[in-house]
């Protein structure tokens, strides 16, 4: 069986409403509240969003992680009543989509267009892959029971990454 390097999908049940896990992923308030330590949307007059306000296609934002390590990208598509939106993240685009289906919102998330070289397998496939269902364990946490269980040590926050070591370091998984 061929894998597919250059995708993944993961589909995620979290017993709350659907417009609420929505309303998570739409705005700088929403995404602290499970995903990272700072968000910044800004509109394409660079305005910055307020942070309750939902961003909207053409936005520019930036991610600060525990870490304090940044990452930026654009918003490239919302369609609130799907309650679906396309961003970049990476070199990679990430789409997410919220519907109700057995009962419980389900979460579509798909990671695409990952360059297929080893490096990338390693860093952006299996790394976000991780990471996201990480993120959306935290998601279901925070909306079915209350509870944030981030890890918010920035000497420990990349602990779902692949290669790493309590020490401190991350050992290279690719030789």
């Amino acid at each position: 069986m061929d894998y597919d390097w250059s995708k993944f999908d993961i589909y995620f049940y979290i017993e709350a409403s659907p417009d609420d896990v929505y309303q998570r992923w739409v705005c700088a308030s929403g995404l602290e509240s499970f995903f990272v330590q700072r968000a910044h949307f800004v509109d394409a007059m660079g305005i910055e969003r307020e942070p309750n306000e939902p961003f909207k296609e053409g936005d520019t934002y930036s991610w600060t992680w525990w870490d304090n390590s940044v990452s930026c990208g654009k918003i490239i598509g919302v369609d609130e009543s799907k309650r679906s939106l396309t961003l970049t993240f990476l070199d990679c685009r990430v789409s997410v989509s919220v519907s109700r289906n057995n009962g419980a919102a389900l979460i579509h998330l798909m990671q695409s267009k990952i360059p297929l070289t080893e490096y990338d397998k390693v860093r952006t496939h299996l790394n976000c892959r991780g990471g996201w269902i990480y993120f959306l364990t935290i998601l279901k946490g925070v909306l079915e029971s209350g509870v944030d269980v981030r890890e918010k040590d920035p000497k420990r926050t990349n602990c779902v990454e692949v290669g790493f070591h309590p020490r401190g370091q991350l050992i290279s998984p690719i030789t």
